[in-house]
Formats: structure tokens, C-alpha cells, sequence
């Protein structure tokens, strides 16, 4: 490289930047436009890069690093709404956690995990709770209760 030639960090995570006059390395440019599409509000936007600033790319709930590159992987960067529903706080995951958090709170996520564990280790029975976002596309069927 040229000495007159000054390599630009990313303004997020320090890394090389995408091109000489960037403000982003080539992750924090996509996650910058999927934000952008998803149409994130402010606060939910300051929240993700706050955390990529303190944590890098790694899963908000496992610390598992997230895969930047290939959107087929269970470990590929998404958004979660930590709340289901509620675009305000938003966390970066990987896919599989994403895909099973699906409709729970983080609590409610945590308890299930837990709930898992203790059958698969200890042979306990799964105290059964429905989480409270629960919802699907069809009604219930008559006499039917959730």
C-alpha cells in the first residue's frame, strides 16, 4: 500500500473500512441497510450499534460468534425484538436461537431452555407453559381452550 494512502476504520467497529472514503466496514454497512429497511426507530438503532460497539458480532443471548457472511447459516446475523412485537428494543442473534425464541419474552425463552435441560440431564418432567405472546393465524376451534 502506497505510504500517502491513510486506511479509514469503521466509525462503529473499528474495523478496515468498505472503501478509502467510508464511514462502515462492509458488516456494519448491512446491518446499517437492513436497519434502514426494516425501518428500525432511533432508539432500537443506538441499542444495536451500542452493543456491536461494547460486544462485536456475537449473539445477544449465547455470546456465540455470528456469522456475517452467509444468510443460510444457523449462526447468520439477525434482529430480534427482545419483546415480541416491540420494535423499540431490538438485539442481534443468530438465526436457531432466533427461530426458537420465536413468540416468548426472554424470560419466558430462558424458562423453556431451562425446562429442557433439567429433562434431558436430570429426567425431570417439562413444566409446560404457553408463552404469553403466543398467537397463530387460525382461531380456536370450538370448545377448544390455549
Amino acid at each position: 500500500m502506497p505510504e500517502n494512502v491513510q486506511t479509514h476504520k469503521c466509525i462503529i467497529c473499528g474495523r478496515p473500512a468498505r472503501t478509502p472514503n467510508a464511514e462502515y466496514c462492509r458488516y456494519c454497512y448491512d446491518i446499517c441497510m437492513r436497519m434502514s429497511w426494516d425501518r428500525f426507530p432511533p432508539e432500537a438503532i443506538e441499542s444495536v450499534w451500542e452493543y456491536i460497539r461494547t460486544y462485536d458480532y456475537v449473539c445477544y443471548y449465547t455470546k456465540i460468534p455470528l456469522d456475517m457472511d452467509n444468510p443460510k447459516s444457523p449462526w447468520y446475523c439477525v434482529f430480534d425484538h427482545w419483546i415480541p412485537g416491540d420494535p423499540h428494543r431490538i438485539v442481534l442473534t443468530c438465526a436457531l436461537v432466533n427461530d426458537m425464541k420465536t413468540e416468548q419474552t426472554e424470560d419466558e425463552f430462558w424458562y423453556n431452555i431451562f425446562q429442557l435441560a433439567d429433562y434431558k440431564r436430570l429426567g425431570k418432567p417439562i413444566n409446560m407453559k404457553a408463552p404469553a405472546g403466543w398467537c397463530r393465524l387460525l382461531p380456536p376451534l370450538e370448545n377448544e381452550s390455549i
